[in-house]
């Protein structure tokens, strides 16, 4: 047992993800794209928006309310839904090029 653990150990590092093991498609809402819709994305889009902040890596995702442009209405729409019951964002997920996250293989 102890050799095999060896040998699974000296090979691990070897391992490289391919391109199979990443995704870039996101859902809308969620601006600093961090898998999940939160009060984080309204305090990224405020700062973005209000204090020269970084910009969204993925501007699809950060346009909440859908309506093509990154403005006030997207983190008033976020903490309608977040806080108010207000409309989720729709439910699509969008495709932004160049974002992409590794997962690891289990």
């Amino acid at each position: 047992m102890r050799i095999f653990l060896l040998v699974v150990f000296t090979f691990l590092p070897l391992v490289r993800p391919s391109v199979a093991d990443h995704i870039n498609i996101w859902n809308r809402g969620d601006a600093n794209l961090s898998g999940s819709i939160n009060l984080t994305d309204i305090v990224f889009l405020n700062n973005f928006l209000f204090s020269g902040g970084p910009p969204p890596l993925c501007l699809d995702a950060a346009d909440a309310d859908s309506s093509g442009s990154l403005n006030i209405s997207d983190p008033i729409f976020l903490a309608n839904y977040l806080f108010n019951g207000g409309p989720q964002p729709s439910p699509f997920l969008v495709n932004c090029p160049g974002t992409i996250i590794w997962f690891e293989q289990q």
